[in-house]
């Protein structure tokens, strides 16, 4: 069974620039190196996102991906703004690609966001986006400890449903003091239905050629710190020696059970 967990991809407005040692072997910047060589984006868009194979830390919007979720009949799990990090991006783009989302036409779909800067995720909600969207997922990417224990205070001060990517995981993490804890609100009381912390934790080690492998226990300890805080794990590629475990948080669990992607009715 795979292994992906996002049943389609929206990135409107991709780039970004290296923050982090899981920066290292940007999935991201190899998408977007292939497309620029494939002629997806134009010329003014390549050269504004890339500089010799690397991130220039700018972005571009491309107009005719901005309106696709409106068009999908079906509810699906979007992977929204991964072609980079979006929330670099200028207030003026995230005003594009934001509202798109919180349309009723794409109110049957599931809007997984991610960063690896949760503090500037944080600082964007503060301007306009702490609306605790039901369809929104705002996430973290964090690869060791320190960036844990900087990345995810932030994250949990974002009203709404909250989710951690740790991939490529690089070392040992606890995440004891964020799991089921106290709730930081820039904007009043959790809202009915939703969590107090983390919802949902995506976890796997690096891939391809020259990868950084994960010891297996990392990995099991975060699943079992999930499974003891009643959070469900989903696991991405592992070392040998862990089992699988493909496990989501509805309504995201529904729509991954009706395109075949996990087990259960």
């Amino acid at each position: 069974m795979s292994t992906k967990f996002w049943t389609d991809f929206w990135s409107p407005i991709p780039g970004c620039s290296p923050c982090s040692p899981g920066c290292d072997r940007c999935w991201a910047l190899t998408m977007v190196t292939r497309m620029c060589g494939a002629g997806v984006f134009t010329w003014d868009q390549a050269v504004t996102l890339l500089d010799h194979g690397r991130w220039t830390g700018k972005h571009v919007l491309i107009e005719r991906w901005l309106d696709k979720p409106m068009h999908w009949r079906k509810p699906r799990v979007v992977a929204a703004g991964w072609l980079g990090d979006m929330w670099l991006a200028d207030n003026a783009l995230l005003d594009r690609m934001m509202p798109i989302a919180t349309r009723p036409e794409c109110g049957k779909h599931q809007f997984l966001v991610l960063t690896k800067r949760a503090e500037m995720m944080e600082a964007k909600a503060r301007r306009g986006y702490s609306i605790p969207y039901s369809n929104h997922w705002f996430g973290a990417t964090v690869c060791n400890q320190a960036e844990a224990d900087k990345q995810i205070p932030h994250l949990l001060r974002i009203p709404g449903k909250r989710w951690l990517c740790i991939e490529p995981l690089l070392e040992s993490v606890d995440l004891s003091a964020f799991l089921g804890g106290p709730y930081m609100s820039i904007s009043g009381p959790v809202p009915e239905g939703y969590n107090a912390g983390i919802s949902w934790v995506v976890v796997g080690q690096e891939t391809g050629p020259g990868a950084r492998p994960a010891k297996p226990e990392w990995i099991q300890s975060v699943i079992d710190q999930c499974h003891a805080a009643g959070v469900p794990c989903w696991t991405k590629a592992l070392p040998l020696g862990v089992e699988p475990v493909r496990e989501a948080p509805e309504p995201i669990a529904a729509i991954l059970r009706r395109e075949g992607m996990m087990e259960g009715t």
